[in-house]
């Protein structure tokens, strides 16, 4: 799920953004990136954060998005930031369109499946 969340991310991000490009199908190797790091990082600058810098945990979510796409960039190249404001925006989008689809996902998954359940049901019946 993170993956797929991590794909749209930065492909909306590559969208409002001209700086931001994305290179595919290195894409995709850069969304796993994107979501191993993300995965790996958020659980340890909670903890940091926690611990030293309460008053900021709330920016865990936008630091690690930014830590990622920063690794992403470096060990990948299915994505290509320019310029300091891309990068600034750039972190906000990717973090904005990940955290819309990681809650939004899910929902729509479970539906599509029992919509597909319903119409598996309906055909067994006939």
């Amino acid at each position: 799920m993170l993956f797929l969340a991590a794909l749209i991310g930065i492909f909306v991000t590559s969208l409002v953004l001209a700086d931001f490009k994305i290179n595919f199908p290195s894409v995709l190797l850069a969304a796993a990136i994107f979501a191993v790091v993300q995965a790996v990082m958020f659980p340890f600058m909670v903890s940091v954060t926690r611990r030293n810098a309460p008053a900021l945990i709330g920016a865990v979510g936008l630091l690690t998005a930014f830590v990622a796409l920063l690794v992403t960039s470096i060990f990948s190249n299915g994505i290509e930031v320019s310029g300091v404001q891309t990068w600034i925006i750039g972190t906000l989008i990717v973090w904005l369109a990940t955290m819309v689809a990681t809650l939004f996902l899910p929902i729509l998954l479970v539906k599509m499946g029992l919509t597909k359940a319903a119409e598996l049901r309906e055909n067994n019946s006939n």
